[in-house]
C-alpha cells in the first residue's frame, strides 16, 4: 500500500516509520523542519531553556549541599545555543530514522487536488502524487489575540520567545496555561520581572485544583506577579515597550513591560491544504474532526495530532499516528484518550492522568482521595524538593482508580506507566500490594494509595 503523510512532526514522522515497518510504501511531505513544532519550536527547546533556568536557580543554593562555587552568572546566548544544538541533533536523528526505514521525504507544501490526488510544491517545482491513503499531520501554530498581532518585536508568541537574542528586563505573559507557566518560571528564574494575566480564576485550568494551587504558590515564590480572573482589553506597542490594559474585579488596570508574550493557545494548520478538494470536512475552528480510529469523514483519509483540534500533545499525536497506520492497513484500533499523560515541566514537575477530583465528581462518581506530600519523602528531601504531592482519585464503590495527579521531582517520568492502571481497571487494593523501591520519589504514589483508606505509613493520622 502507498501512504501519503502530510506533515513531519511527532505525529507524521512516527506514522511514517510505523507504516514503513509494516511494509507500506510511504511518502512524507514536510514544508519546514522535520520534527515539527514540538522538536523545533515547542517541547524540546522549551524544556532545554527550562533546564538551564532551573539549574541556574538551584546553583544559588549549592552551598547548602556542600558545594562552594563563585556566584553563578547566566550566559543567555549560551543557553540558546545549547537549546538549538539539542534540537539540531534530534532533528538529524529523525531524518536518519526515516531514511533507514525507507521513507521518501519530500520538502515542500502539499495540497489536495481531488479525492485521489495531491500536489506538492517543492523548490524544484510542483509534482503530483496519488492520495488514496492519506494521514494529515499538519499540526498547529500559535494564536494571536484579535487586538494584539504578534510581530516578534515587542509582542511575541512562543515561537518568538524561543528565538530571543537577549533577555528582556520585564515581560507580561497573557495566559496561565502550560505554555504560560513554563515560560513564566523560565524567565523569572533567569532574572526577568514577570507579570502573568489569566482570564480564569486559576492557573492550569484543566489540571487538578491542588496542582493549580501549588503552581501558583511556586511561581509567586519565583517572583511572578499573577493576576487571575482578569480580561485583557488591549496590548499596545508604545515604541519603548508594551502597555497591557486589563480588567480585574470591575476595575481597569494596566501593566508596562519590555515585551508581551501571548500564550493563549494554538490553532490547527489547515490553510493551504485545500482539504475540501478531497471532501475532508473542517469545523468552525479550521480543525479536522476525526473518530476514535483517527479517520476523517472520508474513507482512507486520516488526521492526527493538533490539526484535529483535540489534545495538543506530541505523545498523543505520535500514538494517533500508529493508530491511523494500523487502521489504514486493515486493523481496528482506537485511540484511548483516558490514558494520555498531561505534563508541565516546571519545577516542581506536574503530571496527571485520568479524572481530576472535580471531573470525577462531575461524572457522578462518589469518590475517595489519597494524598501524600513530597516533604515526607526521603529521596525528595535528598534532592532538596519540598513542594509537591501524589494525589489519587478512586471510586468509593469498588476502589477502582480513576486518576493520578503528581507534583514533584520526576513526576513526568513516573506518570506514563499509570496508563496500565487505568487501562486494566486496577483498584486501590491491587496497587497497595505493589512494592516500591526505597529511597525513590515514586514511594509518594504508594503512600497516597494507602492514604485512600487512611493507612499511609509515613503520614500521621488525625485523631
Amino acid at each position: 500500500m502507498d501512504i501519503l503523510i502530510i506533515g513531519g512532526g511527532p505525529g507524521g514522522y512516527v506514522a511514517a516509520i510505523a507504516a514503513a515497518q509494516r511494509g507500506a510504501r510511504v511518502t512524507l511531505v514536510e514544508k519546514d523542519l522535520l520534527g515539527g513544532a514540538c522538536l523545533n519550536r515547542g517541547c524540546i527547546p522549551t524544556k532545554a531553556i527550562l533546564h538551564s533556568a532551573n539549574l541556574f536557580h538551584q546553583a544559588k543554593d549549592f552551598a547548602a549541599l556542600g558545594i562552594v562555587i563563585p556566584p553563578p552568572r547566566l550566559d543567555f546566548a549560551a543557553v540558546m545555543q545549547r537549546k538549538d544544538a539539542v534540537a539540531n541533533q534530534l532533528r538529524k536523528g529523525v531524518a536518519f530514522l526515516l531514511d533507514k526505514a525507507g521513507v521518501t521525504v519530500l520538502r515542500g507544501e502539499a495540497r489536495f487536488l481531488s479525492r485521489g490526488e495531491a500536489a506538492v510544491r517543492t523548490a524544484e517545482g510542483e509534482r503530483t502524487l496519488p492520495a488514496q491513503n492519506v494521514i494529515i499531520a499538519t499540526g498547529s501554530e500559535p494564536c494571536d489575540l484579535p487586538f494584539a498581532r504578534c510581530d516578534g518585536k515587542r509582542i511575541l508568541h512562543s515561537d518568538h520567545a524561543l528565538a530571543l537574542d537577549s533577555l528582556p528586563q520585564s515581560l507580561v505573559i497573557i495566559g496561565g496555561g502550560v505554555i504560560g507557566c513554563e515560560f513564566a518560571q523560565a524567565f523569572a528564574r533567569m532574572g526577568v520581572r514577570v507579570t502573568m494575566l489569566e482570564l480564569l480564576p486559576a492557573l492550569l485550568g484543566t489540571m487538578d485544583a491542588d496542582q493549580s494551587a501549588l503552581m501558583r504558590r511556586v511561581l509567586e515564590k519565583d517572583g511572578v506577579d499573577i493576576r487571575l480572573s482578569c480580561g485583557v482589553d488591549a496590548v499596545t506597542d508604545t515604541g519603548a515597550g508594551v502597555e497591557t490594559r486589563f480588567t480585574q474585579g470591575g476595575a481597569q488596570q494596566s501593566v508596562s513591560a519590555d515585551k508581551a508574550l501571548i500564550a493563549t493557545g494554538r490553532k490547527p494548520v489547515t490553510g493551504g491544504l485545500d482539504a475540501q478538494a478531497a471532501g475532508v470536512a473542517l469545523d468552525a475552528r479550521g480543525a479536522i474532526p476525526v473518530d476514535a480510529t483517527c479517520r476523517t469523514n472520508v474513507e482512507g483519509i486520516y488526521a492526527i495530532g493538533d490539526v484535529t483540534g483535540g489534545v495538543q500533545l506530541a505523545h498523543a499525536a505520535s500514538h494517533q499516528g500508529v493508530v491511523a497506520v494500523e487502521n489504514l492497513l486493515g486493523a481496528r484500533k482506537e485511540f484511548d484518550a483516558r490514558i494520555i499523560p498531561y505534563c508541565v515541566y516546571t519545577s516542581p514537575e506536574l503530571a496527571s492522568m485520568g479524572y481530576t477530583q472535580a471531573q470525577a465528581e462531575e461524572a457522578g462518581y462518589a469518590i475517595r482521595t489519597g494524598l501524600f506530600p513530597v516533604s515526607a519523602n526521603g529521596r525528595s528531601l535528598i534532592e532538596g524538593a519540598r513542594d509537591g504531592f501524589s494525589k489519587v482519585v478512586a471510586d468509593s464503590a469498588d476502589g477502582a482508580i480513576l486518576g493520578l495527579h503528581l507534583a514533584g521531582p520526576n513526576a513526568t517520568e513516573m506518570i506514563s506507566l499509570f496508563g496500565s492502571v487505568l487501562k486494566f481497571e486496577a483498584t486501590a487494593e491491587d496497587l497497595a500490594d505493589i512494592i516500591f523501591a526505597h529511597p525513590t520519589v515514586s514511594e509518594i504514589i504508594h503512600e497516597s494509595i494507602l492514604d485512600i483508606d487512611k493507612k499511609a505509613i509515613h503520614k500521621a493520622l488525625r485523631k
